[in-house]
């Protein structure tokens, strides 16, 4: 009987340490992820002043319950009205792989990149599966 427990606690200690070690990972792939998205939207922003394209930023990581996300802001008072204005292509905007510096700069990368941050949570996901396995088998 006294094994058992012994086991069992050492098997709760593992799975803990596991689940801390997965939860960084996904903290550090969502960090990498959002600073990734955040320079193709600066990468996208139509430039006139240059201050809209400053204004990107990725927020700090919010965590609460079993949710982790990191929003990305776009804090200028005209990024809105810029974001939905009629298409105004000219010829010093720069071709970019998400459609060039044009309206809906943000909305144009998501969409562009959905594809790619799924398939990489996934594995990243799947990665953490083997490890908890793992840990379970131990």
């Amino acid at each position: 009987m006294f094994t058992v427990e012994t086991n069992i606690k050492d098997v709760r200690r593992a799975q803990e340490l596991a689940n801390k070690e997965i939860n960084k990972k996904i903290e550090d792939f969502i960090a990498e992820r959002t600073e990734f998205l955040a320079n193709r939207i600066i990468d996208n922003c139509p430039v006139v002043s240059g201050r809209l394209k400053r204004s990107v930023r990725c927020e700090p990581i919010k965590k609460g319950g079993n949710v982790v996300e990191r929003d990305i802001s776009v804090n200028c008072p005209y990024a809105t009205k810029v974001h939905e204005a009629p298409r105004r292509r000219k010829p010093h905007d720069l071709g970019t792989e998400e459609g060039g510096q044009d309206r809906k700069f943000c909305e144009r990368v998501f969409t562009y990149h959905k594809g790619t941050f799924k398939e990489a949570l996934n594995k990243k996901m799947k990665e953490c599966n083997a490890k908890i396995e793992l840990v379970e088998k131990a």
